[in-house]
């Protein structure tokens, strides 16, 4: 008696997909490419409201507002990333992490900058870095297919094609169950995006887990800003639209917090809780 032909035709999938497309490192370099994307989103807007503060808060001193936008990265690569070039944002944010001492910082803050805006910046320099590192490096390992993996994936082809018109006959009067085997259909099902605003929420409290009333969560980059209610509890009702973020909370007394920067899907609803002390 032979073996269970589908059990073994999913490990034969399975292998094909490791041995023919490193479908592993495929699936890193993705994500890694997305962190990447998502930070562009992100930190673009908050380099530009930082180029708009600076300037105006420098505009009756323009020799040093020009000095500062120089040491800092905004001359030399600003543009060219605004151009969708990854090389050239991730130098201005090493600039930017680089030359941002405490003195430099203290002088933009007492002048009228948000000293979590550039908390915000220098997180995204570390993220990107290590984020275009990885891109490139999984780049450089990335399977290339051969004829003996494009023969082994026809012929995976035919056999699953094979199934799906015995199966589709087989549940002729279930078009629920039928449309399942429809390559079409489930192609279109496949590529439909995720739909729906998606949502942050979370508690603040204290070391002693007590709950924060009114202390503030904002979306560094973005104008959204929201308290904490009786519970400790927030809840930005905004719609957001998917990117990577950073949240920073504050409350009279405590220690500001920022998270660290993460991505926000379509249709999601993500937890961030944080804990002052």
């Amino acid at each position: 008696m032979g073996r269970p032909f589908l059990p073994n035709l999913k490990t034969r999938i399975a292998s094909s997909f490791s041995d023919f497309l490193g479908i592993d490192n495929a699936k890193e370099m993705r994500e890694a490419t997305q962190i990447v994307i998502g930070i562009q989103a992100t930190a673009l807007p908050a380099l530009a409201e930082f180029k708009v503060q600076i300037v105006e808060d420098f505009k009756n001193n323009k020799p040093r507002r020009d000095e500062i936008l120089n040491r800092l990265g905004f001359t030399q690569h600003l543009k060219d990333a605004q151009n969708n070039d990854q090389e050239a944002l991730v130098e201005l944010l090493a600039k930017f992490k680089k030359n941002m001492n405490a003195p430099l910082q203290t002088e933009i803050t007492t002048a009228g900058m948000s000293a979590a805006l550039i908390t915000a910046i220098i997180s995204y320099a570390d993220t990107l870095k290590n984020s275009n590192i990885t891109q490139e490096t999984l780049k450089g390992s990335r399977k290339v297919i051969s004829q003996a993996g494009v023969t082994e994936f026809n012929a995976i082809y035919n056999a699953v094609i094979s199934i799906a018109k015995i199966s589709a006959k087989f549940f002729i009067d279930d078009v629920a169950i039928r449309d399942k085997f429809s390559y079409s259909k489930t192609l279109a099902n496949i590529n439909q995006p995720p739909t729906g605003p998606a949502k942050i929420i979370g508690t603040v409290t204290d070391t002693a887990n007590n709950p924060l009333f009114q202390a503030s969560v904002k979306i560094n980059g973005l104008n959204l800003i929201v308290q904490t209610d009786i519970n400790g509890k927030y809840d930005f009702l905004q719609p957001i639209s998917p990117g990577t973020y950073i949240l920073a909370c504050t409350k009279s007394g405590f220690h500001d917090q920022t998270t660290p920067p993460f991505t926000l899907s379509a249709g999601q609803t993500l937890t961030k809780n944080f804990q002052l002390s």
